[in-house]
């Protein structure tokens, strides 16, 4: 089963660090931010496979929730998320 992690604000700063090293040890991340030309900037920098980003303000809790079930859609153990 593919180890997986979530990272919100990882289309810049500490967070695309993370998002790079998690990707380079092998693992499935979700991203997600608020700027959504920035998360395709980082999906085009990145270009893996196992790099999934979503649109979303943590602040709402509507789209924390829609995320959430976006995310349940792929396989794999959710370990702790970043922030």
């Amino acid at each position: 089963m593919k180890k997986s992690i979530i990272i919100s604000g990882g289309s810049q700063g500490i967070g695309k660090a993370l998002v790079k090293k998690f990707l380079e040890n092998g693992f499935q991340v979700f991203t997600c931010g608020r700027n959504a030309e920035k998360l395709e900037s980082l999906k085009s920098e990145f270009n893996h496979p196992l790099l999934h980003t979503f649109v979303a303000d943590l602040s709402d809790k509507k789209q924390v929730s829609k995320t959430c079930k976006q995310q349940k859609h792929y396989k794999g153990s959710i370990l702790p998320r970043v922030n």
